[in-house]
């Protein structure tokens, strides 16, 4: 608010053919040096520990010291100001020690156009009374002596020492904090015409609220009045300030914007003001706003208590309830395609089965929506604590379903097989079909043929259909004796090379999971023979690479090296020693022998 001086400064000005600047510091706001969620306003916080904090704030004040005559415009002693005040503090066992480094990064005004410089140096001290982390209120005591350092000649800066006695009180009130600080401020008198300026009282008046850990807003109130000249309107400057906090990266830097502007005329109450701080600012130590138990430096939500229900309550956060819901029918079997309705809590949630959600501890209604079983209700008590598995139970049995289950060799031809549903007792195919009749919902089916592996899938059952299942069945082609693993087919390979052929990898396959089956056998020999064409020279390196391929191709599949060792005997040892078709076929071969194993 502009300053009516025409009566303060009307003398001075007349009497001086080239009127100067008083010896005013018009810049009345003080940043707080060590407040941790407002910016003008002192906290009574000191840790016990030793800490430091320091803080740039850059603001811009709009008029505020102008002089209006009797007659003629009015002269902006400071017109506008952009400062820059550099803060620090270091805090221990109670006491905190700052200074504050006011620079004037540019200052403008009719009597002395535009200039920098510095203003007046200030030394901080601030002792802790009372804890208010752990009393209803805290209190402190806090002392400045400012120096007459500034360097403009603008109208921001004394000629002597100065210095201010404060009592800080405040309390929280969960993320409120409210703080205010009343005390008494010595400055060198100035005569202003009508108006001494020296010695005055001081109040400030801070409340500021957290959303979270991270953010929050504040507001506050600053005023002043000259002891001598008490109730004089332009001794009593007043200014508000509204702004916010945040720390971006939830840790130790926190950014402050305020905004405001002076509420009554005085000295130092602008028209405008607008600030921008950046601050190291570490949480306070032991400070417990949610009164939790869990200091704030190690609560990720220090406005928000912790709900102690024996589940990660070191974190300082109220965590909710991890919960997985199952729907099965009254033979606990499982119903996934289910669809659930949470009805609770001020919320409506919905569900797969499975599937696993966030929720506060409380009481829901539960609707239950499934095919064969229609619509059902049930309710459902989720507790506070650990994750917790969620059953509800469809307590009728859903309509039936036809399942025709038909079993085949791999040439597609029927195979005569036992199959079984669940724990029902196996059925036998009938030319190579099994029906059953199923409740509705989802079935395991076993099949299981003589010198074929068995096959094990799931089937959706639906009532007043019929679903079919076809199980392909692949014959065992693999046996462990005691002293090798017989194979049922040949290992093919390229003509006259080591490739092994594609029909063959499922023979092999088979192999490397009677090895995984059977720890008790640890070395295997693979023996590589060929029959009697072709040189023996030739013969001998070709059964070499074959056996070492077949060794390759184990491996890939997860044996370990150390059980597999190959070998070629080329044309040396026949089954069939005759020269023809039939003989040459089974000479050439691939063995497995066994050569350690494990009683």
């Amino acid at each position: 608010m502009p300053l009516p001086l025409g009566a303060l400064l009307a003398s001075a000005m007349v009497e001086a053919a080239d009127p100067a600047n008083p010896r005013i510091d018009a810049q009345l706001f003080q940043p707080a040096v060590d407040a941790h969620t407002l910016i003008g306003t002192d906290e009574s916080f000191v840790p016990d520990e030793l800490s430091a904090s320091g803080r740039m704030i850059v603001h811009w004040a709009h008029e505020p010291l102008l002089f209006f005559p009797e007659e003629g415009a009015p002269t902006e002693l400071v017109g506008d100001l952009f400062q820059l005040d550099l803060l620090g503090g270091v805090a221990w066992h109670r006491v905190r020690l700052g200074i504050d480094l006011p620079v004037i990064l540019r200052s403008v005004g009719d009597l002395t156009g535009g200039e920098s410089g510095l203003g007046d140096l200030a030394l901080d001290v601030k002792g802790r009374l009372l804890d208010g982390r752990r009393r209803p209120v805290g209190l402190a005591l806090a002392g400045r002596l400012t120096t007459p350092t500034a360097t403009t000649d603008a109208a921001l800066g004394s000629d002597g020492l100065g210095w201010a006695l404060d009592g800080i009180a405040d309390t929280r009130l969960g993320p409120v904090l409210l703080a205010l600080n009343l005390g008494t401020v010595g400055v060198p008198e100035v005569e202003l015409g009508n108006l001494t300026w020296d010695d005055h009282a001081s109040a400030r008046f801070g409340a500021s609220y957290a959303f979270h850990d991270r953010a929050g807003l504040g507001a506050e109130l600053a005023a002043h009045a000259a002891w001598k000249d008490f109730g004089n309107a332009d001794a009593m400057p007043a200014e508000a300030l509204l702004g916010g906090w945040f720390r971006p990266l939830g840790g130790d830097v926190v950014l402050r914007l305020a905004g405001g502007s002076g509420l009554t005329g005085g000295v130092g109450a602008p028209k405008a003001r607008v600030m921008l701080a950046l601050a190291y600012d570490p949480p306070e130590p032991g400070l417990d706003q949610d009164r939790d138990g869990i200091a704030d430096g190690a609560d990720r939500c220090p406005a928000e208590p912790e709900d102690l229900d024996a589940w990660e309550d070191g974190d300082g956060c109220p965590e909710p309830t991890r919960v997985t819901v199952r729907v099965v029918d009254q033979m606990a079997i499982p119903i996934d395609d289910a669809v659930v309705r949470l009805v609770g809590a001020g919320a409506i949630r919905e569900v797969r089965p499975g599937e696993t959600l966030d929720m506060d501890a409380a009481g829901y209604d539960v609707l239950v929506r499934a095919a064969d079983f229609g619509e059902h209700e049930a309710s459902l008590r989720v507790p506070a604590g650990a994750p917790y598995e969620a059953l509800v139970k469809l307590k009728v049995v859903p309509q039936e379903g036809l399942v025709s289950v038909r079993v085949r060799d791999r040439g597609g031809l029927p195979l005569d097989a036992a199959v079984r549903f669940g724990d029902r007792s196996a059925e036998a195919t009938r030319n190579g079909a099994a029906l059953a009749t199923l409740p509705g919902g989802t079935w395991p089916v076993r099949v299981e043929a003589e010198g074929f592996h068995p096959v094990e899938q799931s089937v959706a059952v639906h009532g007043g259909e019929e679903v079919v299942v076809v199980a392909v069945m692949e014959p065992v082609l693999v046996a462990l004796t005691k002293e090798r693993i017989e194979i049922k087919e040949s290992v093919f390979f390229e003509t006259g090379k080591a490739a092994i052929k594609a029909e063959s990898h499922g023979l092999l396959d088979q192999v490397a999971a009677l090895l995984e089956a059977h720890a008790e056998v640890q070395r295997v020999r693979i023996e590589g023979h060929t029959d009697s064409r072709g040189s023996a020279e030739a013969n001998l390196r070709l059964s070499q690479e074959r056996a070492a391929a077949v060794r390759e191709y184990l491996l890939g599949r997860g044996v370990a090296p150390k059980r597999l060792v190959s070998v070629g005997f080329g044309e040396t040892r026949p089954l069939d020693p005759r020269e023809n078709e039939v003989a040459w076929s089974q000479n050439r071969r691939v063995d497995f022998w066994i050569e350690e194993r494990e009683e």
